[in-house]
C-alpha cells in the first residue's frame, strides 16, 4: 500500500509543477508564519528532481537531497521481511564489532538471538549501543550529577545521583567501578527486547 501511494505521488509531482497549480498542498508553516521549515520547497524540489534538474531540485530544498540515501535505505530495511536468517559469517562480524559493549558472559546468548534475526535491524539495534568506555569517562567527570545513569538510560538513578550529590559521593565512587558492567547490562536489554 505505501508503495502504492509512493508511486502515485511520484506521478502527480511528476505532471504538475507545484508552483501553478493553486490546488497543490502548501506548507502550513510558511501559510501561517511567513518562515521558512525544513520541509519548504520539497514538493518543487521533488518535481525539479524527477524531471532530471538535480541544480533547480538544490536551490529548492538542499535538505531533500541529503536525507535521500538515507530516506531510500530506511524504505529498504522496511521492505524487508523481517525474520531472515543471518548468515554465521554476519553474527561474527556483528560480534566482532559491538562485542566488547556486552556482558562476556552473555556472548552465546547473543549469538543465538543475533541467528534470528535481521542483518540490517541488528546491525541498527547494535549501533545504538552506549560505550562502556564514555560512561566510565563521564562517571568520573560528571557522576555526581548523575550524566553517566541519564546516558546508559538509568533515568530514575540519574536523578537520584543528582539530588543526593552522588550519594554524598559514596554512590558516585562505587559507580566508577561498576558503570561500565552496568552499561554491558543494559546494552544486553536492548538488543534482547527486540
Amino acid at each position: 500500500m505505501f508503495l502504492v501511494v509512493l508511486f502515485l505521488s511520484g506521478i502527480v509531482l511528476y505532471s504538475l509543477n507545484p508552483t501553478h497549480y493553486w490546488f497543490m498542498p502548501k506548507c502550513p508553516i510558511k501559510v501561517l508564519t511567513g518562515l521558512s521549515c525544513p520541509g519548504c520547497g520539497i514538493q518543487r524540489a521533488i518535481h525539479a528532481l524527477l524531471h532530471g534538474h538535480l541544480y533547480e531540485s538544490i536551490q529548492y530544498n538542499y535538505y531533500l537531497i541529503y536525507s535521500l540515501p538515507y530516506a531510500s535505505a530506511f524504505v529498504f530495511l522496511w521492505l524487508m521481511p523481517e525474520r531472515v536468517i543471518m548468515e554465521e559469517s554476519h553474527v561474527n562480524q556483528l560480534l566482532a564489532i559491538y562485542g566488547n559493549r556486552l556482558p562476556i558472559e552473555s556472548l552465546e546468548i547473543v549469538k543465538k538471538k543475533l541467528m534470528t534475526m535481521n542483518y540490517g535491524i541488528a546491525s541498527i539495534k547494535m549501533a545504538q549501543f552506549k560505550d562502556p568506555t564514555m560512561a566510565l569517562i563521564l562517571s568520573a567527570i560528571v557522576g555526581t550529577l548523575g550524566v553517566d545513569r541519564f546516558y546508559i538510560g538509568d533515568t530514575g538513578l540519574g536523578v537520584g545521583k543528582l539530588l543526593t550529590c552522588g550519594g554524598a559521593y559514596i554512590w558516585w565512587l562505587i559507580d566508577i567501578f561498576m558503570i561500565q558492567d552496568a552499561t554491558k547490562r543494559k546494552n544486553l536489554e536492548l538488543l534482547l527486547m527486540c
